[in-house]
């Protein structure tokens, strides 16, 4: 897949502390952080990933899930997904 996924991958503004289904989603390919403060994304009600402030998590290849929550309302994750 390499760098396919820039033709068809979506964004996803992540702003709920409950576990959401992204319609159509099946891979992460990156996290970005769109605050001022680091954010928690947990992947599958399991695995916890640290976004620095203003930064992003890259994976190198992409890794399957099937919901994403972050720890606050407040805090908005950015999730590049296909």
């Amino acid at each position: 897949m390499s760098n396919d996924f820039y033709k068809v991958g979506r964004l996803y503004n992540l702003t709920s502390a409950t576990t959401v289904s992204i319609t159509g989603a099946s891979l992460i390919h990156a996290i970005y952080n769109g605050a001022n403060a680091a954010l928690t994304i947990t992947v599958d009600n399991t695995y916890p990933i640290h976004v620095p402030v203003d930064g992003f998590v890259s994976f190198p290849a992409p890794i399957p899930f099937s919901g994403v929550k972050t720890t606050s309302s407040t805090a908005t994750g950015i999730i590049l997904y296909t």
